[in-house]
Order: structure tokens, then sequence, then C-alpha cells
């Protein structure tokens, strides 16, 4: 905790969890469709060291401040997510009566 990665999107979930975490902490911008933008981030924050330095003091508060740091929040918009599916899922299954 406290130390800022950059996450490469793939295909399959678990490649996936880095750049949700990264981005339901407001770290979008650390977040790589591809290779090159990976690379692209990585060099972009190598070349920032006060503004790492910064970020690594600030991203504690920043995760315990964001819907992935919240408990409550969290579980709020998950239980929001599964209505949201459910819902969907009834609004296209046909009724067996």
């Amino acid at each position: 905790m406290g130390i800022p990665v950059v996450a490469k999107l793939g295909n399959g979930a678990s490649s996936r969890v880095a750049g949700a975490i990264l981005k339901a902490v407001g770290l979008d911008d650390w977040v790589a469709d591809d290779h090159d933008g990976y690379v692209a981030i990585a060099q972009k924050y190598a070349s920032m060291p006060s503004h790492l330095e910064k970020l690594r003091a600030d991203l504690p508060a920043t995760i315990a401040n964001s819907p992935a740091g919240n408990v409550m929040v969290y579980t709020q918009k998950v239980e929001a997510g599964y209505r949201q599916f459910w819902r969907g899922y009834c609004a296209t299954t046909p009724d067996p009566g």
C-alpha cells in the first residue's frame, strides 16, 4: 500500500483487477490498454520524482476515501450492481406463466 503501479489491461478478469483498483481510487492515468501505453506511462512518471513522492505520501488517504477503500461505499456499489444485473436479467427473461 502506498506504492503506485502501472497496470496493463488484458482479456482475463485477473489481468484487469489492477486496472479496476487504480480506476476506483482515481488513478485512471496509470492504466494502459497496451504495451506501448504501459511503457509511456512508466516513462512519464519515472521522470517526475517529486510527483511520485507526493503521490506515495497521499495514496493511503486517497485509497481510504475512495469506493475501493471504504467498505460501506464499496458494499453499496456492489449491491447496486447486483440489483442492476438482476433487473436486466428479469427484463429479458420470458415470463414462464
